[in-house]
Protein backbone atom coordinates (compact mmCIF):
# COMPACT_ATOMS: atom_id res chain seq x y z
CA UNK A 1 0.00 0.00 0.00
CA UNK A 2 2.78 2.42 0.90
CA UNK A 3 4.52 1.73 -2.42
CA UNK A 4 1.28 2.47 -4.30
CA UNK A 5 0.79 5.70 -2.37
CA UNK A 6 4.33 6.83 -3.13
CA UNK A 7 3.85 6.08 -6.83
CA UNK A 8 0.50 7.89 -7.00
CA UNK A 9 1.64 10.96 -5.09
CA UNK A 10 5.03 11.13 -6.83
CA UNK A 11 6.52 12.36 -3.56
CA UNK A 12 10.11 11.44 -2.84
CA UNK A 13 10.26 9.21 0.23
CA UNK A 14 12.86 11.49 1.83
CA UNK A 15 10.13 14.11 2.30
CA UNK A 16 7.90 11.77 4.32
CA UNK A 17 7.88 12.90 7.95
CA UNK A 18 5.14 10.81 9.56
CA UNK A 19 2.78 7.97 8.69
CA UNK A 20 -0.74 7.82 10.14
CA UNK A 21 -2.55 4.50 9.93
CA UNK A 22 -6.14 3.46 10.57
CA UNK A 23 -7.27 -0.16 10.60
CA UNK A 24 -9.46 -2.54 12.50
CA UNK A 25 -8.20 -3.85 15.83
CA UNK A 26 -6.90 -7.13 14.42
CA UNK A 27 -5.06 -5.55 11.47
CA UNK A 28 -3.44 -2.95 13.72
CA UNK A 29 -2.20 -5.56 16.18
CA UNK A 30 -0.81 -7.78 13.41
CA UNK A 31 1.06 -4.82 11.90
CA UNK A 32 2.57 -3.92 15.27
CA UNK A 33 3.57 -7.52 16.00
CA UNK A 34 1.02 -8.01 18.79
CA UNK A 35 -0.81 -11.31 19.22
CA UNK A 36 -4.47 -10.79 18.20
CA UNK A 37 -5.70 -14.19 19.42
CA UNK A 38 -7.35 -12.72 22.53
CA UNK A 39 -9.85 -10.89 20.34
CA UNK A 40 -11.37 -14.30 19.54
CA UNK A 41 -11.34 -15.54 23.14
CA UNK A 42 -13.84 -14.56 25.85
CA UNK A 43 -14.03 -11.87 27.16
CA UNK A 44 -12.76 -10.69 23.72
CA UNK A 45 -10.25 -8.18 25.03
CA UNK A 46 -7.46 -6.92 22.75
CA UNK A 47 -3.88 -6.65 23.98
CA UNK A 48 -4.21 -2.86 23.78
CA UNK A 49 -6.52 -0.17 22.43
CA UNK A 50 -4.01 2.67 22.41
CA UNK A 51 -0.67 2.25 20.69
CA UNK A 52 2.47 4.39 21.02
CA UNK A 53 4.21 5.73 17.91
CA UNK A 54 6.88 3.43 16.49
CA UNK A 55 9.63 3.83 13.92
CA UNK A 56 8.04 2.92 10.60
CA UNK A 57 11.13 1.16 9.24
CA UNK A 58 11.08 -1.23 12.22
CA UNK A 59 7.86 -2.62 10.71
CA UNK A 60 9.43 -3.12 7.29
CA UNK A 61 8.06 0.08 5.76
CA UNK A 62 10.67 1.52 3.41
CA UNK A 63 10.98 5.08 4.64
CA UNK A 64 13.62 7.10 6.46
CA UNK A 65 14.72 6.18 9.97
CA UNK A 66 13.29 9.45 11.29
CA UNK A 67 9.73 8.54 10.24
CA UNK A 68 7.34 7.50 13.00
CA UNK A 69 4.09 5.63 12.45
CA UNK A 70 1.04 6.74 14.44
CA UNK A 71 -2.04 4.51 14.65
CA UNK A 72 -5.60 5.50 15.41
CA UNK A 73 -6.73 3.95 18.70
CA UNK A 74 -9.31 1.20 18.89
CA UNK A 75 -12.42 1.39 21.05
CA UNK A 76 -12.85 -2.36 21.59
CA UNK A 77 -12.16 -5.73 19.98
CA UNK A 78 -14.58 -5.17 17.12
CA UNK A 79 -14.66 -1.37 17.01
CA UNK A 80 -11.30 -0.40 15.59
CA UNK A 81 -9.26 2.57 14.54
CA UNK A 82 -10.85 2.50 11.09
CA UNK A 83 -14.20 3.77 12.35
CA UNK A 84 -12.45 6.15 14.77
CA UNK A 85 -10.68 7.72 11.79
CA UNK A 86 -14.01 7.87 9.95
CA UNK A 87 -15.62 9.79 12.79
CA UNK A 88 -12.67 12.19 12.88
CA UNK A 89 -12.51 12.59 9.10
CA UNK A 90 -16.24 13.16 8.67
CA UNK A 91 -16.35 15.69 11.50
CA UNK A 92 -19.26 13.97 13.26
CA UNK A 93 -17.64 14.67 16.62
CA UNK A 94 -17.70 18.43 15.91
CA UNK A 95 -21.37 18.82 14.93
CA UNK A 96 -24.64 19.02 16.85
CA UNK A 97 -26.48 17.15 14.09
CA UNK A 98 -27.57 13.72 15.36
CA UNK A 99 -25.78 11.27 13.07
CA UNK A 100 -25.78 7.56 12.36
CA UNK A 101 -22.38 6.50 10.97
CA UNK A 102 -21.98 2.98 9.57
CA UNK A 103 -18.73 1.38 8.44
CA UNK A 104 -19.96 -1.59 6.44
CA UNK A 105 -17.72 -4.62 6.19
CA UNK A 106 -17.49 -8.16 7.52
CA UNK A 107 -18.09 -6.53 10.88
CA UNK A 108 -20.58 -3.69 10.64
CA UNK A 109 -19.44 -0.94 12.99
CA UNK A 110 -22.08 1.61 13.95
CA UNK A 111 -21.86 4.94 15.78
CA UNK A 112 -24.74 7.18 16.84
CA UNK A 113 -24.18 10.62 18.32
CA UNK A 114 -22.92 14.15 17.83
CA UNK A 115 -20.47 16.59 19.43
CA UNK A 116 -22.02 16.00 22.87
CA UNK A 117 -22.10 12.20 23.05
CA UNK A 118 -21.51 9.02 21.08
CA UNK A 119 -22.31 5.34 21.46
CA UNK A 120 -21.08 2.50 19.30
CA UNK A 121 -21.73 -1.15 18.52
CA UNK A 122 -20.48 -3.82 16.17
CA UNK A 123 -22.40 -6.60 14.47
CA UNK A 124 -21.23 -9.54 12.38
CA UNK A 125 -22.59 -8.76 8.92
CA UNK A 126 -20.55 -11.20 6.84
CA UNK A 127 -18.50 -10.31 3.76
CA UNK A 128 -21.31 -9.92 1.19
CA UNK A 129 -21.08 -6.11 1.04
CA UNK A 130 -17.41 -6.45 0.10
CA UNK A 131 -18.02 -9.13 -2.52
CA UNK A 132 -17.30 -12.09 -0.23
CA UNK A 133 -19.60 -15.11 -0.06
CA UNK A 134 -20.83 -14.24 -3.56
CA UNK A 135 -20.16 -16.65 -6.45
CA UNK A 136 -18.64 -13.98 -8.67
CA UNK A 137 -17.97 -11.45 -5.92
CA UNK A 138 -14.85 -9.29 -5.93
CA UNK A 139 -13.50 -6.13 -4.37
CA UNK A 140 -14.28 -2.78 -5.97
CA UNK A 141 -11.58 -2.66 -8.66
CA UNK A 142 -11.53 -2.46 -12.46
CA UNK A 143 -13.95 -4.89 -14.06
CA UNK A 144 -16.30 -5.10 -11.09
CA UNK A 145 -19.97 -4.61 -11.91
CA UNK A 146 -20.95 -1.55 -9.87
CA UNK A 147 -24.21 -0.43 -11.47
CA UNK A 148 -27.15 -2.31 -12.94
CA UNK A 149 -30.41 -1.62 -14.69
CA UNK A 150 -32.93 -3.99 -16.24
CA UNK A 151 -35.46 -3.71 -19.04
CA UNK A 152 -38.86 -4.50 -17.46
CA UNK A 153 -40.31 -5.81 -20.73
CA UNK A 154 -37.71 -8.43 -21.68
CA UNK A 155 -35.63 -8.60 -18.44
CA UNK A 156 -32.36 -7.90 -20.27
CA UNK A 157 -29.67 -6.29 -18.09
CA UNK A 158 -27.65 -3.13 -18.57
CA UNK A 159 -24.45 -3.21 -16.53
CA UNK A 160 -21.66 -0.74 -15.83
CA UNK A 161 -18.26 -1.70 -14.51
CA UNK A 162 -15.53 0.15 -12.67
CA UNK A 163 -13.10 1.38 -15.31
CA UNK A 164 -15.60 0.76 -18.12
CA UNK A 165 -14.03 -2.61 -18.98
CA UNK A 166 -15.60 -5.99 -19.62
CA UNK A 167 -16.98 -7.44 -16.39
CA UNK A 168 -15.10 -10.00 -14.32
CA UNK A 169 -17.18 -10.00 -11.13
CA UNK A 170 -19.55 -8.12 -8.82
CA UNK A 171 -18.55 -5.70 -6.06
CA UNK A 172 -20.72 -4.77 -3.08
CA UNK A 173 -22.43 -1.75 -4.62
CA UNK A 174 -23.13 -3.77 -7.75
CA UNK A 175 -24.70 -6.52 -5.68
CA UNK A 176 -26.99 -4.02 -3.95
CA UNK A 177 -28.06 -2.48 -7.28
CA UNK A 178 -28.62 -5.86 -8.90
CA UNK A 179 -30.79 -7.20 -6.10
CA UNK A 180 -32.80 -3.96 -5.99
CA UNK A 181 -33.29 -3.95 -9.76
CA UNK A 182 -34.36 -7.59 -9.95
CA UNK A 183 -36.86 -7.07 -7.14
CA UNK A 184 -38.28 -3.92 -8.70
CA UNK A 185 -39.28 -5.63 -11.96
CA UNK A 186 -40.44 -8.88 -10.35
CA UNK A 187 -37.55 -11.13 -11.39
CA UNK A 188 -37.22 -11.97 -7.69
CA UNK A 189 -39.64 -11.79 -4.81
CA UNK A 190 -39.03 -10.31 -1.38
CA UNK A 191 -37.85 -13.75 -0.26
CA UNK A 192 -34.95 -13.53 -2.71
CA UNK A 193 -36.22 -16.34 -4.93
CA UNK A 194 -36.36 -16.07 -8.72
CA UNK A 195 -39.66 -16.03 -10.57
CA UNK A 196 -39.09 -19.05 -12.80
CA UNK A 197 -42.34 -18.43 -14.69
CA UNK A 198 -40.89 -15.46 -16.56
CA UNK A 199 -40.03 -15.92 -20.23
CA UNK A 200 -36.33 -15.16 -20.27
CA UNK A 201 -33.24 -17.25 -20.91
CA UNK A 202 -31.45 -15.22 -18.23
CA UNK A 203 -33.07 -17.25 -15.44
CA UNK A 204 -31.82 -20.81 -15.30
CA UNK A 205 -30.92 -23.57 -12.87
CA UNK A 206 -27.21 -23.79 -12.10
CA UNK A 207 -24.99 -25.82 -9.79
CA UNK A 208 -26.02 -23.67 -6.80
CA UNK A 209 -29.73 -23.50 -7.63
CA UNK A 210 -31.51 -20.88 -9.68
CA UNK A 211 -29.48 -17.97 -11.02
CA UNK A 212 -29.73 -14.93 -13.28
CA UNK A 213 -27.13 -14.39 -16.02
CA UNK A 214 -25.71 -10.87 -15.86
CA UNK A 215 -23.22 -11.32 -18.71
CA UNK A 216 -22.60 -14.17 -21.14
CA UNK A 217 -19.11 -15.66 -21.36
CA UNK A 218 -18.01 -13.82 -24.58
CA UNK A 219 -18.92 -10.51 -22.91
CA UNK A 220 -16.69 -11.07 -19.86
CA UNK A 221 -12.99 -10.96 -19.01
CA UNK A 222 -13.06 -14.40 -17.42
CA UNK A 223 -14.55 -16.36 -20.33
CA UNK A 224 -17.44 -17.60 -18.19
CA UNK A 225 -21.03 -16.49 -17.66
CA UNK A 226 -21.25 -14.11 -14.70
CA UNK A 227 -24.37 -14.86 -12.68
CA UNK A 228 -26.06 -13.92 -9.44
CA UNK A 229 -27.53 -16.85 -7.54
CA UNK A 230 -30.24 -17.25 -4.94
CA UNK A 231 -27.47 -18.11 -2.46
CA UNK A 232 -25.79 -14.76 -3.23
CA UNK A 233 -29.05 -12.91 -2.64
CA UNK A 234 -29.64 -14.78 0.61
CA UNK A 235 -26.18 -13.78 1.85
CA UNK A 236 -26.94 -10.13 1.11
CA UNK A 237 -30.32 -10.34 2.86
CA UNK A 238 -28.65 -11.77 5.97
CA UNK A 239 -25.92 -9.10 5.93
CA UNK A 240 -28.49 -6.34 5.58
CA UNK A 241 -30.59 -7.84 8.38
CA UNK A 242 -27.57 -7.93 10.71
CA UNK A 243 -26.82 -4.26 10.07
CA UNK A 244 -30.46 -3.31 10.52
CA UNK A 245 -30.63 -5.21 13.81
CA UNK A 246 -27.45 -3.49 15.00
CA UNK A 247 -28.82 -0.05 14.13
CA UNK A 248 -32.18 -0.72 15.77
CA UNK A 249 -30.54 -2.07 18.92
CA UNK A 250 -28.24 0.92 19.22
CA UNK A 251 -31.03 3.43 18.54
CA UNK A 252 -33.31 1.87 21.16
CA UNK A 253 -30.49 1.66 23.71
CA UNK A 254 -30.26 5.47 23.79
CA UNK A 255 -34.02 6.03 23.83
CA UNK A 256 -34.48 7.46 20.34
CA UNK A 257 -35.97 6.26 17.05
CA UNK A 258 -34.62 6.29 13.51
CA UNK A 259 -36.89 9.25 12.73
CA UNK A 260 -34.82 11.32 15.18
CA UNK A 261 -31.68 10.91 13.09
CA UNK A 262 -30.67 13.98 11.11
CA UNK A 263 -27.88 12.47 9.05
CA UNK A 264 -26.70 9.03 7.94
CA UNK A 265 -23.14 8.41 6.73
CA UNK A 266 -22.17 5.10 5.13
CA UNK A 267 -18.56 4.03 4.66
CA UNK A 268 -16.98 0.82 3.44
CA UNK A 269 -15.10 -0.88 0.63
CA UNK A 270 -18.16 -2.05 -1.29
CA UNK A 271 -17.64 0.24 -4.29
Amino acid sequence: ITEELKAQSQVDVKYVGHIILAGNTTMTQILLGLDPKYIRLAPYTPVANFFPPVRANSLGIKVGEQVYLFTFPSVASYVGGDIVSGIVGSGVYQRKKLTLYMDIGTNGEIVIGNSDWMVTASCSAGPAFEGGGVKYGMIATNGAIEDFDINPSNFEPVINTIGGTKPKGICGSGLINIVAGLLEVGVTGQNGKFNTNLRTKRIRKGSDGYEYVLAWAPETQIGKDIVITEVDIDNLIRAKAALYAGCQTLVKSVGISCSDLEQVIIAGAFG
